[in-house]
């Protein structure tokens, strides 16, 4: 059975025959794979070179501010999309795989967690 996911292109090229902004089945098989796999993969690789960055931020704030920040993440999703689709155009050997991961939720440390009452996941 073929899925049809890519077309074959000359010269090896492909095209993608689905969005890039797809998204898996919530708690499904793949995107359990990526989150258990693929993000530990990729978390564990060296942040400190030119053009990577890895920045973890936490504080307390307000549902209207966390709101606003949500809209300006999802508003950076698409930007990031633009970007893949201007640069599909261009060949290969001009073009540089790249991962990029926002992370945005309630956390809290399991070990804080008695002391402040704090109910994140």
């Amino acid at each position: 059975m073929r899925i049809k996911l890519i077309e074959l292109l000359p010269n090896n090229r492909i095209r993608l025959l689905f969005d890039t902004s797809f998204g898996w089945i919530p708690a499904g098989p793949i995107e359990t794979y990526f989150e258990q796999s693929l993000v530990s993969e990729f978390l564990r690789s060296n942040f400190h070179a030119p053009g990577r960055t890895l920045q973890f931020l936490n504080g307390s704030m307000t549902e209207q501010s966390r709101a606003t920040l949500l809209a300006s993440i999802d508003a950076f999703a698409s930007e990031f999309y633009q970007a893949l689709a201007n640069s599909s155009t261009y060949p290969s050997d001009q073009r540089q795989h790249v991962g990029m991961l926002l992370a945005f939720r309630p956390c809290g440390f399991n070990d804080f967690r008695p002391f402040i009452g704090d109910k994140s996941e």
